[in-house]
């Protein structure tokens, strides 16, 4: 399945919750984060080529990475083959201060 990067704009909703403790870890979604997640963070992802032009996604961080909130770069993906379809998938979540350049 093909995949088109979809420019949107990622705003921390300030909404979060704790991730309980399980056998199998929760791991951070930041990109080369090796840390286990602790808090599951609300964002919402504004796009014109949505309808409605909004959605709001859950994504475990870890502490640090979700003291970060909007320093993240985040890239959203959606498949080419449903491109009717709007809703985003996230792709990856990159922390600016260890970005390669």
């Amino acid at each position: 399945m093909k995949e088109l990067e979809v420019k949107a704009q990622t705003v921390f909703t300030g909404r979060t919750s704790p991730i309980t403790a399980s056998r199998k870890p929760v791991m951070c979604t930041v990109d080369g984060c090796l840390r286990k997640a602790s808090m599951s963070c609300e964002v919402t992802v504004t796009n014109n080529q949505l309808v409605p032009a909004s959605e709001t996604h859950r994504v475990p961080l870890c502490e640090i990475h979700a003291k970060a909130g909007d320093t993240l770069k985040w890239e959203w993906r959606r498949a080419a083959d449903v491109a009717a379809s709007p809703q985003l998938t996230l792709d990856a979540v990159i922390a600016v201060d260890t970005k390669e350049d």
